[in-house]
């Protein structure tokens, strides 16, 4: 209405000009052109958030009723980077039944990656269908069955869930991403204070991405046992990267590598990498110092770990060749005393259990609808980040209830020509076995 009434008197006022003061028309211009821009701005929003349910209800079978909106996709380079975004806002009235979110924990988990989890689906049934896969089987399976631990040492509440580790899979690619950053820092800060850690930069021409990806393996390996090559660096940590070009009609494979090592040469370096595979002398060294450098470097290498490419960065019809050059190759990789770094999905050096068991999370939300208060309590400490007290639980065991006793059987259950089952007083032998003092 008010784009309306400013339209019509942006017309009453042109054709009755000579009524009016020139200097009101430039405040009528303005106002008119303030209010189509807060109009074409809604329209956009509307538009946009039809668009993206039409989608999520053709791809994302079986979320589409779950994934929230979400932000903007972040991407570093148009590489790697996953959109993210951390917190859960109000925690509102537990005893509230507007609270409750018909959202599981793993919708919650895939909602904060919405544009790369409709991706990721979209192409794991076109890999099913086409080479006879099973990755949608897996994936509707990841991050279910959450589990509530309390941790010992902060008391505070974790939600740990399944894990289908598929290639591409943006809750599953993240969490090994972090785990493997830090695993890096702890290993690999001594190293970078004392000034012997480099980061290496190795590039190939562009021919092929599955020739590229085996020729780039069998170089490095060909590198790693040159004796240059020992006499400079001590141990390594190396991750593959694949780099679409044009969304997908070429690809720029390199590897990223952190050498443990002393000062390593750049002209001998390319010179020596030109010798290896022929046509390719670009490579790029870099020190790396401190915590800060450390911590730097990183961000950006650690991610390759788990995605060595961006699927949103790659066109749909190529994302396909994408996953089969990847399908059975090692990502990453270390020697030396690069190999203190475990690139296992679990770290060796965190204990088999994450802590407490509290109970299952999806139990824990249903009691608290029905007026459990010790699920309610555990909800409110999970979702305001507090600790937990170590008495209250929501275990199986703990609603288990009182078992009644073992009642004795009666004397004539049993006929003459029938044996008991075995059990506590159901047979009483005296002595050897007879004929005299058998059941039956």
């Amino acid at each position: 209405m008010d784009v309306l009434a400013c339209l019509g008197i942006f017309i009453v006022s042109s054709r009755r000009a000579n009524r009016l003061r020139p200097s009101c028309l430039p405040l009528v211009i303005s106002a008119f052109r303030y209010q189509c821009v807060k109009l074409r701005s809604c329209f956009s929003s509307v538009f946009a958030k039809c668009r993206m349910e039409s989608a999520v209800s053709e791809i994302a079978v079986g979320l589409e009723s779950a994934i929230g909106a979400a932000e903007p996709s972040s991407v570093h380079n148009k590489e790697t980077t996953l959109s993210n975004s951390t917190g859960y806002g109000d925690v509102g009235d537990i005893g509230d039944p507007a609270y409750w979110p018909q959202d599981e924990y793993r919708t919650e988990q895939f909602r904060e990656y919405r544009p790369e989890t409709i991706a990721a689906i979209a192409l794991y049934k076109e890999s099913d269908a086409i080479d006879g896969t099973y990755f949608m089987e897996a994936f509707n399976e990841c991050q279910s069955k959450a589990k509530l631990w309390r941790s010992d040492k902060t008391g505070l509440l974790e939600a740990h869930g399944t894990s289908c580790h598929l290639p591409f899979c943006p809750v599953c690619d993240n969490k090994r991403a972090k785990s493997i950053y830090h695993r890096l820092y702890r290993e690999l800060l001594p190293y970078a204070k004392a000034d012997r850690l480099r980061s290496v930069c190795l590039t190939l021409k562009h021919t092929g991405l599955k020739e590229d990806i085996d020729w780039m393996q069998t170089s490095w390996a060909k590198l790693s046992r040159r004796v240059g090559w020992l006499d400079y660096s001590d141990g390594a940590d190396w991750f593959l990267q694949c780099k679409p070009v044009e969304r997908g009609l070429e690809w720029h494979v390199h590897r990223h590598v952190l050498v443990i090592g002393s000062y390593i040469p750049q002209k001998w370096l390319s010179k020596t990498w030109e010798k290896i595979t022929g046509d390719s002398f670009d490579v790029y060294i870099q020190s790396i110092k401190g915590e800060r450098g450390l911590a730097l470097a990183l961000r950006d290498i650690a991610r390759y770990v788990s995605r060595p490419a961006n699927i949103l960065g790659v066109a749909p019809e190529h994302r396909l060749e994408l996953l089969r050059a990847l399908r059975g190759r090692r990502l990453c990789g270390s020697t030396g005393l690069g190999r203190q770094v475990s690139f296992a999905t679990r770290d060796p050096n965190e204990p088999m259990r994450p802590g407490h068991y509290v109970g299952d999370f999806e139990k824990i939300k249903r009691l608290a609808k029905s007026g459990n208060e010790d699920a309610e309590f555990i909800l409110r400490c999970y979702k305001t980040n507090i600790p937990c007290p170590p008495d209250v639980s929501c275990d199986d065991n703990d609603f288990a209830g009182d078992l009644s006793p073992v009642e004795s059987l009666p004397s004539n259950l049993f006929s003459a020509n029938e044996r008991s089952p075995p059990g506590t007083g159901a047979c009483y032998y005296e002595g050897d076995v007879f004929d005299k003092n058998v059941p039956w």
